[in-house]
């Protein structure tokens, strides 16, 4: 050992540079015990600095006088708790800051991951601090922010996303809830409290987009072809190919029902239905016989009604077409009167072993001619009709 002029003491070496300066082989260096604890600093024979404990005994980090890190005997880290319970445990105690963050650069965004709040909210965010004697937060830069709370309120397991608009650094961050997604999986959207039967609710105006030719909302499991439903665009179904096209396409596999009502919803009243066979029903639940379009009605109602608001002369109030789409017959208005005609087609082509109807004078003297004037319009006509017996 050699003490110089300059009082720095060297052992190992006859010129030490600092107070003290130990010189030695690797793997040989200082080692400071109270006779149970043992800690050693040494040069590695591999490369580096090995500083820590011998003895089953923690090895401690202190600044300002008090402990920083602690790396306990099991190789576990903590840092702000003496008692690290995982690998790498952080108390964030000063809760100006998050407990750890992450950034690019001294000018970039800081990711931070900490708590908040007496209750220690956790927390995910950009471009945030937290302010200890509040539960306000600050913006880290000028710029926007983003947050997802790890918890509904603290205790309750849960998700919420939320941003804020940029500010000045600093500034306090006014958080603007997005989306939350509770204990039970339940995503609510522009709403802060989801109704447990309800596993997607939305509150708010808004598109829904998809980038291909076919955007869809289905229902149900897409692999159970018995109860596959949905809302889709395009020409195909919903488990086919789109061959584009802007059509609203419903899809249902038993039946499609329209509900009205003032009740909850899925308490409202069926009002009508397009059943698989692709039959109309209106106050209807199922079909009456083999007909196309069901209409049930009460006393109180008409069960159909049709107006021409053009009020034109001789208006087609229904057609009846054949296969071919020729017309065999028609309900229409009498020129512009409040009557209507019940008209059939005499179309030959309709009409098979046609021939002279003997004895032909007896069947015309059968035919009666009337005249009469229609209540309404000022109309006068003449008419004839089969003289019935």
């Amino acid at each position: 050992m050699r003490i110089d002029s300059s009082g720095n003491v060297g052992i190992g070496t006859t010129s030490p540079s600092t107070k003290l300066d130990v010189l030695c082989a690797p793997n040989a260096g200082v080692r400071v015990t109270d006779g149970t604890q043992v800690g050693i600093m040494y040069a590695s024979g591999v490369g580096g600095i090995v500083a820590g404990t011998t003895s089953e005994h923690p090895y401690i980090l202190y600044s300002n006088n008090s402990e920083r890190l602690r790396i306990d005997s099991s190789g576990r880290v903590g840092i702000g708790t003496t008692s690290p319970s995982s690998v790498l445990s952080v108390h964030a105690n000063n809760k100006t800051v998050p407990a750890i963050s992450a950034r690019y650069s001294d000018a970039g965004y800081k990711l931070g991951f900490g708590v908040y709040n007496t209750l220690g909210y956790p927390y995910i965010a950009l471009n945030c601090n937290q302010v200890a004697s509040s539960n306000n937060q600050t913006y880290d830069l000028a710029a926007h922010a983003t947050k997802l709370d790890l918890s509904l309120d603290g205790q309750t397991p849960g998700f919420i996303f939320s941003t804020a608009s940029s500010g000045t650094a600093g500034g306090t961050i006014t958080w603007s809830e997005r989306m939350r997604i509770d204990s039970s999986g339940n995503v609510g959207i522009g709403v802060t409290s989801i109704a447990s039967d309800y596993k997607i609710s939305v509150n708010g105006t808004g598109n829904f987009y998809s980038s291909v030719n076919q955007g869809r909302i289905t229902f149900g499991d897409p692999s159970d072809s018995s109860g596959y439903v949905g809302i889709y665009r395009g020409a195909a179904g919903p488990s086919g190919a789109s061959t584009g096209g802007n059509s609203l396409n419903i899809a249902g596999y038993d039946a499609i029902t329209f509900n009205v009502g003032a009740s909850s919803f899925g308490s409202q009243t069926e009002r009508l239905r397009i059943d698989s066979s692709g039959n109309l029903l209106v106050g209807a639940t199922s079909n009456f016989s083999a007909d196309k379009m069901c209409l049930n009605f009460t006393s109180s109602q008409n069960g159909l009604g049709v107006r021409d608001d053009s009020n034109s002369s001789g208006a087609n109030y229904a057609v009846f077409r054949n296969s071919s789409n020729g017309i065999v017959g028609t309900i229409s208005r009498v020129t512009t009167t409040n009557a209507v005609a019940y008209n059939t087609s005499s179309d030959q082509r309709l009409k098979s072993n046609i021939a002279d109807a003997l004895p032909v004078l007896d069947k015309l003297m059968d035919v009666k001619v009337r005249q009469f004037d229609w209540t309404e319009g000022n109309l006068h006509q003449d008419a004839w009709r089969w003289r019935q017996g």
